[in-house]
């Protein structure tokens, strides 16, 4: 009868062993490689999500940056002076060495080189004959002037005739070609 008891309880333990198995392998199991591979799916739209975020920043950076270049754009319009316009720039640098108290020799060439498809560069020589403070005038009224003279050489000379300068600028003006 001990044998038969202990007979019963192995079987118990038997049955109660394999359904724990079963329990485990049929149900924890499935649920177990289930979470994971939710959790690997989970990760990767994560990735997804942060390379589309850093994608719609970097997006919206590329906007402002061409808002304000498109702003620049205009601002760059200012600088050229307008085919047709040259006698109005000759008459103004005139008034401008008067205004500053300086003989100037202008010399332009208005035929200029293609420097992109619809502007030239023009070549232009200015020379004064001054006192040194009135060259300075002349210098900074004509930098405050909103075309751009880009000056590649500045050669300054005495004169040895009371007090006078030379002063020879070499440089170049952009022109815009109308459109």
């Amino acid at each position: 009868m001990k044998y038969r008891k202990n007979k019963i309880l192995i079987r118990a333990i038997i049955i109660l062993a394999l359904t724990f198995i079963a329990i485990i392998v049929l149900g924890i199991y499935p649920a177990v490689s289930a979470i994971i591979s939710i959790n690997r799916e989970i990760i990767q739209q994560r990735l997804e999500l942060e390379r589309k975020l850093s994608w719609g920043l970097n997006n919206q950076k590329i906007k402002a940056s061409l808002t304000n270049l498109e702003s620049a754009i205009g601002q760059l319009d200012v600088i050229y002076l307008i085919s047709g316009q040259e006698l109005a720039l000759i008459n103004e640098l005139d008034n401008l060495a008067i205004g500053s108290g300086v003989v100037s020799t202008l010399k332009p060439d208005f035929n200029g080189q293609n420097y992109l498809p619809q502007v030239k560069k023009i070549p232009l020589e200015i020379n004064i004959l001054s006192e040194l403070p009135a060259a300075a005038r002349f210098l900074r009224a004509l930098e405050l002037k909103p075309y751009y003279y880009n000056v590649d050489k500045i050669d300054l000379t005495a004169t040895g005739l009371d007090n006078k300068i030379n002063l020879q600028l070499i440089g170049q003006l952009f022109m815009e070609e109308k459109k």
